[in-house]
């Protein structure tokens, strides 16, 4: 048998191998795992608070009326902080008021109507523009005989009322001319701060969610009137002899009103679109009688 031949071995240095020296271990921390309340370190739901939930409000049924409805509101408000204020809150219980009793020239009528209505104007011009061309027609009629006819086409529900709203104003018109000048400027005073009330009135109708019976109001919005002009129980500068004239000319039909108009007489607060529409007429009246 013939002998494998090994390969002769290396021979073995005396010098040490080198080493690289050994690194001093560092003990490093590792940071505990952040808990979320209610959560165990193992659960795998993320924190809701990490990613807020969008909600698009706009979506839900609706959402359209509402905005518009609020929008509104807010334009009516928006209208009413401003322009004409009356000079009280409560004016039951505040200074006397009364119209501007002086006599207009019948040719300067005119002049007082185009004040007020440039003041409505104004007014309404806070409100969209929709809003705008539907009042439109109001206030252009304002202090015309025309005026609760377009008040008809707008209300279309009580319709008749106005339109007998209408005969009424018509009576007190043709009145005037027997009555004392202190109760035709009462009387005057009275039919066009009517008519800038159901301007604000229906202004204001705009910004409501709920819908009311605006005939009724404007019945209501009468004892507001009456006071603000000096032809209330409550405030009367007309005096007796010229609420007798006034009872006059009232047609028996609007006693059906009394116990409305007597609960808001002796109401501690009244309707503030009555109270800047009074305000209004006192204004243009006294810009014509003092020649402006």
């Amino acid at each position: 048998m013939t002998p494998i031949a090994r390969a002769p071995s290396p021979a073995i240095s005396a010098r040490p191998i080198p080493r690289e020296p050994t690194p001093a271990y560092v003990q490093q921390s590792t940071p505990a795992p952040t808990r979320t309340p209610g959560y165990s370190s193992e659960s795998r739901f993320e924190d809701a608070r990490a990613r807020p939930v969008a909600l698009d409000l706009q979506s839900l049924p609706g959402a359209a009326w509402v905005n518009r409805s609020i929008d509104s509101y807010n334009r009516v408000q928006e209208m009413r902080g401003t322009g004409v204020q009356p000079r009280s809150a409560f004016p039951f219980f505040g200074p006397t008021r009364q119209a501007e009793l002086h006599t207009v020239p019948p040719e300067r009528q005119a002049d007082v109507n185009a004040g007020v209505r440039g003041m409505l104007t104004e007014q309404i011009s806070r409100l969209r523009p929709e809003d705008q061309a539907r009042l439109r027609p109001l206030v252009e009629a304002v202090g015309t005989p025309q005026f609760y006819e377009r008040v008809a086409e707008l209300d279309t529900g009580h319709a008749a009322e106005w339109r007998q709203m209408a005969g009424v104003q018509r009576g007190f018109a043709e009145g005037e001319a027997t009555e004392s000048p202190t109760t035709r400027a009462y009387s005057e005073s009275m039919r066009l701060t009517l008519h800038a009330t159901a301007v604000l009135q229906f202004a204001g109708a705009t910004g409501r969610v709920l819908p009311r019976d605006e005939y009724a109001q404007f019945i209501r919005n009468h004892a507001t009137a009456f006071h603000e002009n000096g032809g209330s129980l409550t405030n009367l500068p007309i005096g007796v002899s010229g609420a007798i004239e006034v009872l006059r000319n009232t047609p028996l039909g609007m006693a059906r009103h009394l116990p409305s108009l007597a609960g808001a007489t002796f109401s501690p607060v009244s309707d503030r679109d009555t109270r800047t529409a009074a305000e209004m007429v006192r204004q243009a009246r006294t810009q014509v009688i003092d020649g402006r």
